[in-house]
C-alpha cells in the first residue's frame, strides 16, 4: 500500500498548535515526527508590519523635513543641521535608559507608548511655525524611535523559536530596506505632485495609527525579569556581553556613514550616476542577500556570514574609491547593499543570543548605541578627512578600518560569543 505522505503530514500538523508545524520523515521503515515552531505567526506578522510602517513614516519625512525647514520656516542651512541631528542626539542619550526599562517593565507597554507618541509627533509637524517647537518635536521623535527600535528586536526575539532566530531576524530586518526604498521616493512624489507638506505629515501619521493598532493587538509571551534597582553607571546601563559584537557594529557603522552621508555629494561632484538610484540598488542588494542567506545562520552559525558580509561591504567601498563610470557606481551600491544585508541582521541575532531574555533590552540598547555613535562620529570625522585628503583616499581608509575587527573576531571574539551562548541558555532554563 502506497502512503500519501503529504496527507499524513497535514493530519499531523493539525494535531499541534497553529504556531507549530509537525513534520515527519521515513528512515529504514521507521517514522520520525519533529515539531518546530513557525516564524510567521500572527504576533510576528503584527510586529513586522508595525515596525515597517513606523520606519516608513520616518523615511517619508527624511528628504522632506530639510525642505520644510527652509521653505516654510525660513531656517538657514546651519539650523537645518541642528534640526536633523536633534533626532539622533535624543535617541543616543536616552537609549541606555530605555534598555533598562525594556528589561524591567512590560515590553508591550513600551512599544504601545512609543507608537502613540510617534504618531502624535507626525500629526504635530503640521502645526509647527518656529524652530523651537520643531526641535521639541524632533527630540520627542528621537526618544520615541529609540524606545520602539530598542524594544522591537527584544520583543521579536521573545516570539521567535531559538533554532529559527537567525532566519526570523533576517525577515524582520527587511522592514528597513523596504522603507528606505519606498519612503523617500513616496515623500518626494507627493510633494512634487501636490506641493503640500501637511499631506506628507498626515500620511506618516496614518501609517503610525495603523502601526499603533497592530501593536495594541499584539500578544507577547510572559517575560522573565531581573528585578534590580536602577543604578546610574555604565555597568548598569550597558550589557558587557554585547561589547564585542558592538565593536564590530561600531566599525561597520562608522564606514557606513561614509556612504549614507557623503555618497550624494560624491556623485554630484564626479557627475557619475544618480544618488537616488544608488540607494535603490543598495536596498535591493539588502533584500536579495537576506533571501539568499536566510537559513545560513541557523544551520551553520555566524562565522561565514561575518566573513562574507564584511567582504562584500569592503568591495563596495573599494569600488566607490576608484569609481570611474556607471558600472562601478552600481556595483558599489549592490556590493555594499549585500554586505549590509548580511552583516546587520547577523550581528543583531548574535547580540540577542548572548544574553538571557531578562537582559535583551540592555543588550539591544548597547548595540544600537554603537550604531548611533558609529554613524554620528563617522559623519563628523570623515567630513574633515575628505576635506584634507580626497574621496578616493577616504573610502580606502574606511574599507581598511573594517579589516582589524574581522581578524579580532576570528582570533578571539568568536570564542567569547560561543561561551556566552551556552551561559545564556543555562540562565534561561534556570
Amino acid at each position: 500500500m502506497k502512503l500519501n505522505y503529504k496527507k499524513i503530514e497535514n493530519i499531523l500538523s493539525g494535531l499541534f498548535n497553529r504556531n507549530k508545524v509537525a513534520c515527519f520523515f521515513r528512515n529504514n521503515n521507521y517514522f520520525y515526527i519533529t515539531v518546530t515552531r513557525m516564524i510567521f505567526t500572527k504576533n510576528f506578522v503584527l510586529l513586522f508590519i508595525s515596525n515597517l510602517l513606523l520606519i516608513m513614516g520616518i523615511m517619508l519625512l527624511l528628504p522632506i523635513l530639510p525642505l520644510f525647514s527652509t521653505q516654510v520656516l525660513g531656517l538657514a542651512e546651519s539650523h537645518v543641521g541642528i534640526v536633523v541631528s536633534a533626532f539622533a542626539f535624543a535617541a543616543l542619550i536616552c537609549r541606555p535608559f530605555i534598555g533598562y526599562a525594556v528589561d524591567n517593565l512590560n515590553r508591550k507597554f513600551i512599544l504601545l507608548s512609543a507608537s502613540v507618541i510617534f504618531t502624535a509627533v507626525f500629526f504635530s509637524y503640521s502645526l509647527v511655525s518656529a524652530i523651537i517647537p520643531l526641535l521639541f518635536l524632533r527630540v520627542a521623535h528621537g526618544i520615541s524611535w529609540a524606545s520602539f527600535s530598542t524594544t522591537g528586536p527584544a520583543a521579536v526575539t521573545d516570539i521567535l523559536p531559538l533554532k529559527k532566530r537567525g532566519e526570523g531576524f533576517g525577515y524582520f530586518s527587511m522592514g528597513l530596506p523596504i522603507a528606505m526604498v519606498a519612503g523617500p521616493a513616496l515623500g518626494v512624489l507627493i510633494l512634487e505632485h501636490t506641493g503640500s507638506f501637511n499631506l506628507i505629515f498626515y500620511g506618516s501619521a496614518a501609517m503610525g495609527v495603523v502601526g499603533t493598532v497592530f501593536v495594541a493587538i499584539l500578544k507577547l509571551p510572559k517575560e522573565k525579569r531581573e528585578k534590580k534597582p536602577f543604578i546610574l553607571s555604565p555597568f548598569a546601563l550597558y550589557e558587557g556581553r554585547s561589547l564585542g559584537i558592538s565593536l564590530l557594529q561600531f566599525c561597520f557603522s562608522f564606514s557606513y556613514a561614509g556612504i549614507v552621508t557623503f555618497m550624494p555629494l560624491y556623485s554630484h561632484k564626479t557627475g557619475i550616476g544618480n544618488s537616488g538610484w544608488f540607494f535603490v540598488v543598495y536596498a535591493i542588494g539588502i533584500l536579495i542577500s537576506r533571501f539568499r542567506v536566510r537559513h545560513t545562520f541557523d544551520l551553520k552559525g555566524p562565522d561565514r556570514l561575518i566573513l562574507t558580509g564584511f567582504a562584500f561591504f569592503i568591495m563596495g567601498l573599494i569600488a566607490l574609491a576608484f569609481m570611474s563610470g556607471a558600472f562601478l557606481f552600481y556595483f558599489a551600491a549592490a556590493a555594499a547593499g549585500c554586505g549590509a544585508g548580511i552583516v546587520l541582521p547577523t550581528l543583531a541575532t548574535m547580540n540577542m543570543n548572548v544574553v538571557p531574555q531578562s537582559r535583551r533590552g540592555k543588550a539591544n540598547a548597547t548595540l544600537f548605541t554603537a550604531i548611533d555613535i558609529g554613524v554620528g562620529s563617522g559623519a563628523f570625522i570623515l567630513g574633515f578627512v575628505i576635506e584634507k585628503l580626497s574621496y578616493t583616499l577616504t573610502y580606502i581608509i574606511v574599507a581598511a578600518i573594517l579589516i582589524p575587527p574581522v581578524i579580532w573576531y576570528f582570533k578571539s571574539g568568536r570564542k567569547g560569543y560561543l561561551s556566552y551562548i551556552a551561559l545564556a541558555e543555562e540562565e534561561d532554563s534556570a
